[in-house]
């Protein structure tokens, strides 16, 4: 070819390569089903410049490889790139509820343990694949139809190739850094700290938001406050001791139970935890939709920075020193961690010590018959929990804070466990024997009509009866008389409560009846949550509730010197055990999905939309939720200033 000569191929690929990216963009938004404020599904970001800005400079430099196949090498890495980010987000969309970020790769071994085939979406999948053979297919066409050289007059191809690719860069990054200038404030505050995954996605697109993400990996924003009005802050919020509490000096067990979802609890299968919430306080209103990392972090610190997984240091004090066991350890108490699976799962084995416990317990320090290190071959709560009843429950006389993190109802439910066949036999029975089956139905649950339904609901109910039986155990052992004569459980209080729903398999939106994709729909996050201590009684609480309460309650009801602004919820029981909940200004933080409120659901801060069988709501109402959702942004973006700089 001679040098003032362009072949029409090397034209049309550029223009092919923008057409194939905006194509795998249409795909990513489809996955995640984002919606505007409007309620109409949104097929692409709402700073699309963004995405156009990078596709622009991919092309010139595809347009300015003088060879032919350097400029097919660079059409296929820029659209592998993209196909890349699609497909791992199609399959985090649903064991995650997230997209992908680079912080992920630190949990890449507890993803791929976790993977389930199951969950992947393979119509997504083979969408992209398919825009990767439309993509092979127009490079042969295009040089086999297009092989046509165009004759240049005034300029030579090398020249024209560098003059494009110049133009493409300017335009592109001009435009990237205007279009990032003319962000929302808030818009541009989440987006920056990339708050919520989704919804930045949804703002940024895929190439804004993983240029943002790759700029937050290697430097930390400045943050709003200093540490000086952060030491204030925590001052104003700060509360005394107050040893008039109901259960000052009690002892404490928290178990914190793995995708236990309401239908766990029956009379026929699971009675001990069934008739033990009868003498308990009950949240029949609680909400918890984060990953079990998230929740349990949120119930030990009462807040989560933005981060999939903490990463702590000895000197961060402030972060810390709010804690649930630091609290309870500088007022005399032991404290004790114990999880019925790997310390090495999300890397409990480095953070949990860094909490403030004393002691940390977990299957690898357990002995017992036919236990089982894999995921999903989970082992019987009963036998880990007899493993270590006296460390979770000492009888010495010693005051005690424990904290058991359980796994048997994890999942997957698609195959059975051979330790949990004996509650298989007794589900069976139950289900043939018993009033079950319509006593399910009559508290709002469906009973699933297929068999591979049936199938999952058995398994997990299996893993719920040993649950149960763990429960009762423990509930053994804090009745055996001392030898002053008393019994633990006279002054030992136990708090209940799950991590989240059983998303497995969709298991639990079949049996509630509801959408998946409906984030809207409180009802699919509506956990169990109890508090059972003889000196507390029975209540039921129907406010909205969540995760973020908990820490503050145990605060109050012990008397804990804790500061309420290092934690995002609000006390739902005063220090002596009366209802202060309420709905009116009270936020709740997903990760996975945005805000919530009792009345209003949103992904970001300004796009409120009414929860499912929230009603018909005023603007005042709307207006209302806007404001409470910047004050809480505000906090924790604090907060999550305080745990990234160590202050």
């Amino acid at each position: 070819m001679k040098k003032k000569e362009i072949n029409l191929g090397r034209l049309i690929k550029p223009i092919i390569f923008l057409a194939l990216a905006l194509a795998l963009e249409l795909i990513q938004f489809a996955i995640f089903g984002f919606k505007s404020i409007d309620g109409t599904t949104q097929l692409l970001p709402s700073y699309i410049l963004l995405d156009i800005a990078i596709w622009l400079i991919f092309a010139g430099v595809i347009f300015a490889m003088n060879k032919k196949w350097s400029q097919d090498l660079c059409f296929y890495i820029f659209l592998l790139i993209q196909i890349v980010f699609n497909i791992i987000n199609i399959i985090l969309c649903k064991t995650l509820g997230n997209v992908f970020y680079f912080k992920l790769i630190g949990l890449a071994s507890e993803g791929t343990e976790a993977f389930d085939w199951g969950m992947v979406r393979w119509g997504f999948i083979i969408s992209n694949i398919a825009v990767l053979i439309v993509a092979i297919i127009s490079q042969i066409v295009i040089d086999k139809f297009a092989n046509i050289n165009l004759q240049l007059k005034k300029i030579s191809v090398r020249t024209l190739g560098l003059l494009v690719f110049a133009v493409c860069l300017t335009i592109g990054v001009t435009t990237f850094g205007v279009q990032i200038n003319y962000l929302s404030p808030y818009d541009q505050q989440i987006c920056d700290e990339l708050t919520l995954k989704n919804y930045s996605m949804q703002k940024l697109g895929t190439f804004g938001f993983y240029i943002r993400d790759a700029i937050n990996s290697i430097s930390k924003p400045k943050p709003d406050l200093t540490k000086e009005e952060a030491l204030q802050l925590i001052e104003n919020g700060q509360k005394q001791e107050n040893t008039q509490s109901i259960l000052h000096n009690d002892n404490l067990i928290i178990i914190m139970l793995e995708s236990f979802d309401e239908f766990a609890i029956d009379p026929y299968n699971t009675p001990t935890i069934y008739n033990l919430m009868k003498d308990s306080i009950v949240a029949n209103q609680f909400i918890s939709n984060n990953k079990t990392n998230i929740s349990e972090t949120i119930g030990l610190l009462g807040y989560m920075p933005f981060e999939e997984e903490l990463s702590l240091e000895d000197n961060q004090r402030l972060a810390t020193k709010y804690s649930l066991p630091n609290l309870f350890k500088n007022q005399g108490y032991q404290t004790n961690y114990f999880h019925s699976y790997k310390s090495s799962f999300y890397n409990r084995d480095e953070i949990i010590a860094k909490l403030g416990f004393d002691n940390t317990f977990f299957l690898e320090d357990a002995e017992f018959p036919d236990k089982s290190m894999n995921f999903y071959e989970w082992n019987s709560e009963v036998d880990f929990f007899n493993y270590f009843k006296e460390q979770i429950a000492p009888t010495n006389g010693s005051k005690f804070m424990s904290y058991y993190l359980t796994v048997a109802t994890h999942g997957k439910y698609t195959t059975p466990n051979i330790r949990f066949q004996k509650y298989y036999d007794q589900y069976d029975h139950n289900l043939e024997n018993t009033d079950f089956k319509n006593w399910f139905t009559s508290q709002g649950f469906i009973f699933p009509e297929d068999k591979e339904t049936q199938t999952y609901l058995k398994h997990f109910k299996a893993a719920a009866m040993d649950t149960d039986a763990m429960v009762k155990s423990l509930l053994e052992h804090l009745n055996t008389p001392l030898e002053n004569g008393k019994k633990l459980l006279d002054n030992t209080s136990i708090l209940f409560y799950a991590d989240h729903n059983s998303y497995y398999h969709d298991l639990c939106y079949t049996i509630k009846n509801t959408d998946a994709a409906d984030t809207s729909n409180l009802k699919s996050y509506q956990v169990p949550m109890f508090i059972y201590s003889q000196k507390l009684g029975h209540q039921e609480i129907d406010n909205f509730t969540n995760t973020y309460d908990l820490h503050p309650t145990i605060c109050e009801l012990y008397g804990l010197p804790y500061s309420t602004y290092m934690t995002y919820g609000n006390a739902i029981l005063n220090n002596q055990g009366q209802d202060i909940s309420n709905n009116e200004d009270k936020v709740y933080f997903s990760q996975k999905v945005g805000y919530y409120s009792s009345k209003f659901h949103s992904t970001g801060i300004n796009n409120p939309m009414p929860v499912a069988g929230g009603g018909i709501q005023d603007i005042s109402d709307a207006t209302r939720y806007i404001n409470n959702v910047k004050i809480y942004y505000e906090k924790q973006k604090n907060l999550h200033y305080i745990y990234t700089y160590k202050w």
